[in-house]
């Protein structure tokens, strides 16, 4: 059987972060490949976000490469050429009041509109083809103050593949929001690695989300990577235990054949020694 190489999408190689004088990332590398979602995990703190936001040049690099497929320095890139490549859904976000949803959408064309910001045939395709993938269509004429927190987060998904990026980079995307609407969120972000190409990066804190959509994971701990590989490979009783300073069991799911994590909080624990 002949191997199939899979292109990567986007790559930061030996990055190393800071806050003024404070250094939270070092020597961090990591690969997003088209077509995968790549998570990264690890506690607070531990530097995924700010990783993330460099691999979406919104962070400075105190040294370090960030590539793109193509081209080698991402910085020589200039804005408007890296957002057409490159979209990010950030955690925290400013939500604009008394616009329609077709409107944030709309957001995501600015790296296209023509120098007096009229919108083209082509960007009202986008607009339109986003808002059908992320399944938003029918509330495209409401105001986005009238929305759910979990109606909100996939219309700044569409927004964010109105961009038509091949490299879809999102930071705790599934915070505050319900089972439903998480599980709904992760079935998304796979059919746009699966069925569209794109290449996901994500930072998830459940461990059991990121077994089940991940196609390679990053543990992060101190601002450094400790380990990347597929999910049976890196998500151990061990390791975890180490990186989260407490007790963490793993076992193979018998009916899916996926890696499950368990906590153990108290209770668990005095269950498990009294057993």
């Amino acid at each position: 059987m002949v191997d199939v190489m899979i292109p990567t999408a986007l790559a930061g190689e030996s990055l190393t972060l800071s806050y003024g004088k404070r250094r939270v990332v070092e020597a961090a590398s990591l690969s997003l490949e088209a077509a995968k979602v790549t998570t990264l995990v690890g506690p607070n703190g531990s530097g995924k976000s700010t990783l993330l936001r460099s691999l979406a040049r919104l962070h400075q690099l105190d040294s370090g490469t960030v590539s793109l497929a193509g081209h080698p320095d991402a910085t020589l890139l200039s804005r408007r050429e890296f957002a057409q490549r490159v979209t990010l859904l950030a955690q925290h976000r400013p939500n604009p009041s008394g616009i329609s949803v077709r409107d944030l959408v709309s957001y995501g064309r600015q790296p296209y509109l023509r120098r007096w910001g009229r919108s083209s045939a082509e960007d009202l395709l986008a607009v339109e083809a986003a808002m059908e993938k992320t399944r938003v269509v029918a509330m495209a004429d409401r105001p986005i103050d009238e929305l759910s927190g979990g109606e909100l987060q996939r219309v700044w998904l569409a927004s964010c593949l109105a961009q038509d990026a091949k490299v879809l980079l999102l930071d705790e995307p599934t915070t505050f929001l319900d089972l439903r609407h998480q599980v709904e969120f992760l079935d998304l972000i796979c059919e746009l690695a699966e069925l569209h190409g794109v290449a996901v990066g994500v930072v998830l804190h459940d461990l059991n989300h990121a077994a089940e959509v991940s196609d390679t994971i990053a543990v992060m701990h101190r601002g450094s990577i400790r380990v990347v590989g597929k999910p049976e490979e890196v998500l151990t009783a061990e390791l975890l235990s180490d990186v989260y300073g407490i007790g963490i069991r793993v076992e193979i799911d018998a009916n899916t054949g996926l890696v499950r994590t368990h906590p153990m909080a108290r209770r668990a624990r005095s269950a498990l020694a009294l057993n």
